[in-house]
């Protein structure tokens, strides 16, 4: 069912030079924090940035009012030296501001924002010597009505693709429900269809994409957010974009601090994280086949004189027990308590130590509780030793796959008892941004984001997250981390608003890779 996404798209050229009016009001006061330089940047066609530069760091305040079109902005302990010289504004962009100094040190700028401008996500107070406030053009247009109930009150449009022409397609099924509106869709690349939506009831607005299985099976990759993408650590979803050639990405799986992943990670055929029992996954096949479900797994180490159980898989959470180190871990082994330290390789204990070790490409590092020391004092340098990790079909099967939960949809069906996943109640009602990701009955892949916390958009409970995704055509889906973490990223920039203001480092991101040329 088509709906229509744009990707800011600018109508008019920008002409940086151009003035508008600047009235000036207030008394002067005397100095301590100085500007030092506006600059106007041009970051691309429907955007410009407006970079301020103080002398020493300055508390700011930002408000923007949908109301009145105005975007203030308070610089507090600041001198009115500079501000009027420096403020050249862009036409087409701004039609008027007003600057006002207090006696307070306060300066207070009033931007009027052109009918067709809307500043990009910021953080409504922050400190610094600089200050980035960016606004872009967008492209309205009339909405398209589905069901016969999306007329004049259909907000505008937002967001069109930069490098692709869309053309109006789409097979989405008409939604189920009355109260879920799709407003349009389009096709920004063969098999690639963006959507933009919005819910009446939960006064949610959302953004999406539907990904064909076969660009799934030759494009699809999960991305770890350390440095080289394949570590564990911790990126914005645009980095990780950026550095792997994407076209799309979202953010993935919940994690602890440091970008630990809570759950399933396989990247590239690569077992990265162990699963967290009872919690929902999504996995890819090499054809692109997804599949929700949940996975268990079994890890040992063996040796000539018995096995031991190791408890987690490159996770920082489970390291009071025993836990397997792989080169992905990206660090040196580590354990919350007193423990031993094993380097295996080629099936040979290489060294045993107290300390953390380095854990090479070809081999691994197992760290196992003092507690152990009956089982270690068997074990010495030289003596053979063997890993062995199994999945049940068909996760040792997965390409790619990733733990997320609660499980939202199952065989059409919205999940009634979300909370033995482990989740608790106030988080499953909570309306809040979120993040998810789905399967339609032919195998294409749904991802789909709710901004939250902010005007506009209060968010969802989960309940009303499974309904939603179900009625974009999940079979199945599954809850992603949301909140400041919910980013979906598109063709160079951030599409959704997050709500922290900007983009929260994760620990990985689901992203489809460009097309070769």
């Amino acid at each position: 069912m088509p709906i229509f996404l744009t990707l800011l798209l600018m109508l008019q050229p920008l002409f940086a030079a151009s003035m508008v009016p600047l009235f000036i009001a207030g008394p002067v006061n005397s100095e301590p924090a100085k500007l030092q330089n506006i600059d106007v940047l041009k970051e691309r066609e429907n955007r410009i940035t407006y970079q301020f530069v103080f002398s020493k760091k300055v508390r700011w305040d930002i408000e923007w009012s949908e109301q009145t079109r105005t975007l203030t902005v308070i610089f507090a302990n600041t001198a009115k030296d500079n501000f009027k010289d420096q403020m050249s504004l862009a036409q087409g962009f701004i039609d008027k501001a007003t600057l006002a100094h207090s006696q307070n040190l306060q300066y207070k700028l009033e931007l009027l924002l052109a009918a067709d401008i809307m500043p990009a996500p910021f953080s409504s107070q922050g400190t610094g010597d600089k200050l980035l406030l960016s606004l872009q053009k967008i492209r309205t247009e009339a909405p398209l009505a589905l069901h016969q109930i999306l007329k004049d009150n259909a907000p505008p449009n937002s967001h069109v693709s930069r490098h692709y022409k869309p053309k109006l397609a789409g097979e989405f099924s008409e939604p189920k429900r009355n109260h879920f509106l799709i407003y349009r869709s389009t096709e920004v690349e063969s098999g690639v269809h963006a959507f933009k939506f919005r819910t009446r009831k939960e006064e949610a607005l959302g953004y999406g994409f539907r990904i064909q299985k076969d660009v799934v099976a030759k494009r699809l990759m999960f991305a770890a957010g350390g440095q080289d993408g394949t570590k564990l650590g911790m990126s914005t979803v645009s980095t990780m974009a950026s550095r792997h050639n994407a076209i799309l990405g979202i953010n993935g799986s919940f994690f602890l601090s440091g970008g630990d992943p809570l759950g399933l990670v396989i990247q590239d055929s690569t077992l990265v994280s162990s699963p967290l029992m009872g919690r929902a996954c999504i996995g890819v096949l090499d054809d692109g086949t997804a599949y929700v479900g949940h996975s268990t797994y079994q890890a040992s180490l063996i040796t000539e004189s018995g096995s031991i159980e190791l408890e987690g898989i490159n996770q920082e959470g489970s390291a009071f027990g025993s836990t397997l180190f792989t080169h992905e871990f990206g660090k040196p082994s580590y354990s919350k308590g007193d423990a031993f330290h094993l380097l295996i390789r080629n099936n040979v204990v290489e060294a045993i130590s107290q300390e953390p070790l380095l854990i090479p490409k070809d081999g691994v590092v197992v760290t196992l509780p003092s507690r152990s020391y009956p089982f270690l004092n068997r074990l010495t340098k030289g003596k053979r030793a063997e890993v062995r990790v199994e999945l049940p079909a068909p996760w040792n099967k997965m390409r790619w796959a990733m733990g997320g939960g609660p499980r939202l949809v199952s065989n059409h069906t919205v999940m009634s008892d979300m909370e033995v996943e482990g989740f608790p109640l106030n988080f499953i009602n909570a309306l809040a941004p979120r993040s998810g990701i789905g399967v339609d009955n032919a195998g294409n892949l749904i991802v789909a984001v709710i901004d939250g916390r902010q005007e506009g958009s209060k968010g969802m409970s989960l309940i009303q997250f499974a309904e939603c995704m179900l009625a974009l055509g999940s079979k199945d889906a599954i809850n992603l981390d949301g909140g400041g973490s919910t980013a979906l990223w598109f063709d160079g920039m951030i599409v959704n608003s997050p709500s922290d203001g900007q983009e929260r480092k994760v620990a990985n991101s689901i992203l489809l890779k460009a097309r070769e040329t």
